[in-house]
């Protein structure tokens, strides 16, 4: 027996949503809805400044240690380079969703990115 001739009017309306909300979200997912607009940045006195997503800049944030570089370019944010020791801010890599945020604790330097929807990475009660 064909496979075709198993399946019932019901198992393909399932198949068939299935297929329909996977594409749905695909197109929600890389349309970036989730992608943020501006660019929260802290350090040891407090909040530096606020930069948008669409401008291509270099930020020279201050800190204990010495300056840590944070780079803004193509709708993304990383931090170029910085004193701390073991560069772990670094190789965090670029960042570009609501709620993501990429912190220097031995220099004391803290980017987030905030938008108009806020994604939560973990829920507690």
């Amino acid at each position: 027996m064909n496979i075709l001739q198993k399946t019932t009017i019901a198992d393909k309306l399932m198949i068939a949503s299935i297929l329909a909300c996977s594409v749905i979200w695909s197109v929600f997912l890389f349309k970036g809805i989730f992608s943020g607009q501006e660019v929260e940045i802290y350090n040891m006195d407090g909040f530096l400044g606020i930069y948008t997503l669409e401008q291509n800049t270099t930020i020279n944030v201050p800190g204990p240690l010495g300056y840590t570089v944070v780079v803004i370019e193509s709708g993304k944010v990383y931090i170029k380079s910085s004193p701390c020791p073991n560069k772990i801010c670094m190789l965090m890599g670029k960042i570009e969703n609501t709620g993501e945020s990429i912190i220097c604790i031995p220099n004391r330097v803290n980017v987030i990115i905030k938008g108009k929807r806020q994604e939560f990475d973990a829920l507690s009660y």
